[in-house]
């Protein structure tokens, strides 16, 4: 075997350097990966939240909207809406529409379903980019609600508080 010192020590040398080397490396990795796990779970319950808000009823149509929110940028979050309605005609397409406050652009359909026999549904649609700035408001709709009067609505902000809330009937959009 040869002798630790000389040109044979310098290669064992070499080869214990380049091992300690390597798990140095690892424990680094391992720790860089423990801090992210924690970050990522400290940080979990900001990024990503829901809450629901019960729709007002009108005669038997009762429902809840629930409101998915993901952070995208300063100032504005990503939403996924998704709403419960009974007590609804049954077979029969309804929409949750809305806009902001602001606007007097034309609404748009952010979630809809058609209600099984017992007029019960779940209305769905895609996530929306919005402001956490904007007041928004959101309208059950169904062409055999009364045209005249607009259905069950809540109004409020997404991604802060207070969040949604539900508008008494009689009220307009925004204005109470």
């Amino acid at each position: 075997m040869p002798a630790v010192s000389g040109q044979g020590g310098r290669r064992y040398d070499a080869a214990f350097a380049s091992c300690r080397n390597a798990w140095v490396t690892v424990v680094l990795l391992a720790a860089a990966l423990a801090a992210a796990i924690t970050v990522a779970i400290h940080y979990r319950a900001e990024a990503l939240y829901s809450s629901t808000t019960a729709l007002p009823s009108i005669g038997r149509l009762v429902g809840k909207v629930t409101v998915f929110t993901a952070h995208a940028s300063p100032g504005q979050v990503q939403i996924v809406l998704s709403a419960h309605i009974s007590g609804g005609q049954p077979y029969t397409k309804y929409e949750l529409t809305r806009n902001d406050c602001a606007s007097n652009a034309a609404d748009h359909v952010w979630a809809e379903g058609v209600t099984n026999a017992n007029g019960s549904a779940t209305l769905s649609g895609p996530a929306w980019t919005v402001s956490t700035s904007d007041e928004y408001f959101l309208v059950l709709s169904s062409p055999r609600l009364n045209q005249n009067r607009p259905g069950p609505e809540v109004h409020g902000f997404f991604g802060k508080a207070p969040g949604l809330s539900p508008i008494p009937g009689g009220f307009a959009p925004c204005s109470y």
